[in-house]
């Protein structure tokens, strides 16, 4: 990269190819597939709209994916951007008003990405925003007004996507025009990042998280600010640092004598984030548990063709979409007849994905039955099936420390007349579960 990359707002001055044209050509692609989006989007059935999308529009999905990877893009840019703008050491060619208000250019952006997942309105984005709108009403004296004017009312996203499609996009594109003095990047950049982010969006998608994934996390760059959540019981903590990093930012111009030492700063704040963002996303499991893995639940991306034929689906589809508790459910499109499992398990009431997994947002088969638990009812599953928050969740624990489980009582004789301590020393319960290599117990496993 040259020194003539600038940020976003053109510092320096565009070039064909240069990191701020295409963070410009990303922001642009992304805020005209926003509007195409808004046609089929509805802000009060956030995950029905998109739900119905993922299931019976290709064409949406291609321009969802679109959105998506165009916003991805121009937010990665900028970082980039931003951190050659520093390398360079050319801000001191900014006038201070300028940079302030390209430091809030940066912070807009990061809204934008944030707001644009809250729209999502799925598990993973409630919970955001149950955390975002908490930490931004715990600042003093503004804290509650503030969070209703940014995200609005409890349970409505209305706000957010006023917010979202045009109070801080509108700001943020007034500042690219402001100060790179050109309304439209270069034809050759768009072009550029057309390509390359047409080609992800008909392989990649983003999902959404259904609400039976017991794993609920915000959006990788997201990831950091919920592992300190972790550790501090006051949300506020993230707001007041967020704050200083944008005042830090701002300091690099003002302080030119600290420059070099605060730009050190901001690189090892910045190694520090991301490492915590790489441990959010491939280390935590439900409830924040270590739980080492790749990223894979309905919520995070998915592989396949989105044009793909969906061999046994009726056609023509039945409209409207059948749905549980409100939200479509492909699975229905499919295993509507299925008849004689009682009223409160029947799937008209709590449709299949429920009991056996799966994925309830697609018509492809293969992809529709990944993951199903076959017989929802086997204790090695039966927490993430049976055992759900919403369902029996008081009653797998009883199950499986009942004797029938343990088999405590067999155990127990069986070692005590091999004359072996029982296991129910010091009031521990014996448990079949966990037997070792003893006589006794190899007699147990032998039977």
């Amino acid at each position: 990269m040259s020194a003539s990359f600038s940020l976003p707002a053109g510092i320096v001055g565009f070039r064909v190819g240069t990191i701020g044209d295409l963070a410009t050509a990303s922001y642009l692609l992304a805020a005209l597939t926003g509007v195409a989006l808004a046609v089929p989007y509805e802000p009060a059935d956030a995950y029905g709209s998109l739900a119905a999308l993922l299931l019976v529009n290709p064409a949406g999905v291609f321009f969802r994916n679109l959105h998506y990877w165009a916003g991805q893009a121009a937010f990665v840019l900028t970082l980039l951007h931003a951190w050659d703008h520093l390398r360079v050491r050319t801000e001191s060619r900014v006038r201070v008003g300028v940079w302030a208000r390209l430091v809030l250019a940066v912070a807009l952006i990061a809204f934008i990405m944030l707001s644009g997942f809250l729209l999502r309105g799925d598990a993973d984005a409630q919970q955001a925003l149950r955390i975002l709108t908490e930490a931004t009403t715990q600042i003093p004296l503004i804290g509650s007004g503030l969070a209703t004017l940014v995200f609005g009312a409890a349970g409505s996203l209305s706000i957010v996507y006023v917010q979202h499609a045009a109070t801080a996009t509108i700001a943020v594109w007034l500042f690219l025009i402001e100060h790179s003095r050109r309304v439209w990047p270069r034809p050759v950049s768009f072009v550029a990042v057309l390509l390359v982010v047409t080609a992800a969006s008909l392989l990649v998608s983003p999902g959404l998280h259904d609400g039976l994934d017991p794993v609920v996390k915000g959006p990788w760059y997201f990831l950091g600010l919920q592992e300190i959540l972790h550790w501090t019981p006051w949300p506020v903590v993230v707001v007041i640092g967020v704050a200083v990093v944008l005042g830090v930012l701002f300091a690099v111009r003002i302080a030119a004598g600290q420059a070099a030492a605060i730009k050190l700063a901001l690189s090892a704040l910045v190694v520090v984030y991301a490492g915590l963002c790489m441990v959010g996303a491939f280390l935590r499991g439900e409830n924040w548990s270590w739980q080492p893995g790749w990223p894979g639940g309905a919520g995070d991306l998915r592989v396949a063709w989105i044009f793909a034929a969906t061999p046994g689906a009726p056609a023509p589809l039945p409209a409207p979409l059948p749905t549980v508790s409100g939200r479509p459910d492909g699975c229905l499109v499919c295993h509507r007849e299925v008849a004689g499992l009682g009223d409160a398990h029947s799937p008209q009431a709590m449709g299949c994905a429920s009991c056996h997994g799966g994925d309830v947002l697609t018509l492809d088969k293969r992809r529709a039955h990944a993951g199903m638990e076959l017989i929802p009812g086997n204790l090695a599953t039966a927490a993430r099936t049976c055992g759900q928050s919403a369902c029996h969740q008081s009653v797998i624990p009883r199950v499986e420390k009942s004797v029938m489980t343990t088999m405590a009582g067999v155990v127990a004789v069986d070692r005590a007349i091999f004359g072996e301590p029982t296991g129910a020393e010091g009031g521990a319960v014996p448990d079949v579960r966990k037997l070792g290599h003893t006589p006794a117990d190899t007699h147990l496993r032998q039977l």
